[in-house]
């Protein structure tokens, strides 16, 4: 059976699974979810961070290979920016989910606070939405060269700055020392850039098979992803050492509790093993980094592995209290410092993630997101 068959069944019984979570989603609002009172932000909060990651790597690596002509990369923009288009789509749908008001997110645009980070980013994410339709427009229609550069240099620092406007989001949190890291903005970059080009890879490797630069743009995406991950590993290593090593009680609390809690697995088994040794193994091997189906499988497991980045980034802030004796001072059904999505929060980011399969698949088929002349024939 084709990936592409595959991923068509996949989606049809994901998206099943989707709307019964939006249906509890929408019948009994938060009562579904997990999160309370002391843990507020979730599994849908950590997935519209990696969503709209991917988003801003995909565009960023893409704007960057076409506005300096590196090739072939540079030949697969439209492709890239229907693609940042899907993605942030899911994880703005995502954080409209988990809000308790989702309907009041006009209120950003109608009476804004430009000293929040928050409205930055909202602000950011409206104006790179708008930026994605116009190029796909101009890309679709005139194909005109020059205006497409005039968008992508608007585009770049919208995308780095709401990519490190995300981490800036958690690293201004004084009150939450795990959260409290200068190079967070830094870090988020670069989780979005190894995000985005694992995604191109798989993308590459199994959902365009007849190109005829396949093996050149797997080559490139191979080694550039081999520097995302390695990357990635050292500002994580960075991170959870300086906190270790620092010995400030919340921060060595919640790096343990990553490490060595309830969910170590989600670390030593997905983020580390999935997502950062075994693609570093594959794109390292001399023989494998050249292999389409390798590098693609390495796109996949990064892709997959940084799902658990952002929850072990966002649950253990908020796990460890402030204030000790909260644990024991109220108790209540809401009142927990420990978390676990429940089904139905499953259940929707299944159907959020099936959604954007869907699109992107739709899309790949009835849209003209790759260049005619780029076929085999």
């Amino acid at each position: 059976m084709k990936v592409r068959q595959l991923l068509w069944i996949l989606i049809a019984i994901a998206l099943v699974i989707g709307a019964w979570g939006l249906f509890q989603r929408i019948t009994q609002g938060h009562e579904m979810a997990g999160y309370g009172n002391y843990i507020v932000w979730g599994l849908w909060t950590s997935m519209y961070l990696y969503f709209v990651e991917i988003a801003a790597g995909v565009y960023i690596l893409i704007t960057l290979a076409f506005l300096y002509g590196v090739q072939p990369l540079a030949r697969w923009l439209r492709l890239g920016i229907f693609i940042a288009l899907v993605s942030l789509m899911a994880g703005l749908l995502h954080i409209f989910l988990d809000l308790g008001h989702p309907w009041r997110f006009w209120k950003v645009f109608a009476s804004p606070s430009f000293t929040s980070v928050m409205t930055f980013m909202v602000w950011t994410y409206a104006l790179f939405g708008l930026l994605l339709l116009v190029q796909l427009y101009v890309e679709f229609t005139s194909g005109d060269e020059r205006l497409l550069r005039v968008l992508g240099i608007i585009g770049l620092p919208l995308a780095v700055a709401f990519s490190g406007g995300v981490g800036a989001l958690f690293g201004v949190q004084g009150a939450r020392p795990f959260w409290h890291v200068g190079m967070f903005p830094i870090s988020f970059l670069i989780t979005a850039l190894a995000s985005g080009t694992a995604v191109l890879a798989f993308v590459a490797a199994f959902l365009l098979p007849k190109l005829e630069d396949r093996e050149a743009l797997i080559r490139q995406l191979s080694r550039l992803l081999l520097i995302f991950v390695v990357a990635e590993a050292l500002f994580l290593f960075a991170d959870y050492s300086i906190s270790l090593y620092g010995a400030l009680p919340h921060n060595v609390a919640a790096v343990l509790l990553v490490i060595a809690g309830p969910h170590w697995w989600a670390f030593w088994i997905i983020q580390v093993l999935i997502g950062l040794v075994l693609p570093a193994v594959i794109l390292f091997h001399p023989r494998w980094s050249q292999q389409i189906p390798a590098v693609g499988l390495a796109g996949l497991m990064v892709a997959f592995g940084f799902t658990a980045v952002r929850l072990n980034i966002v649950v253990p802030g908020l796990a460890v209290p402030e204030i000790e004796a909260l644990r024991t001072a109220y108790f209540g059904p809401h009142l927990s410092f420990y978390y676990f999505p429940t089904l139905a929060e499953w259940a929707v980011t299944i159907g959020i993630t099936a959604l954007a399969g869907l699109l992107f698949l739709v899309g790949l088929d009835r849209l003209p997101l790759v260049d005619p002349d780029l076929r085999e024939a």
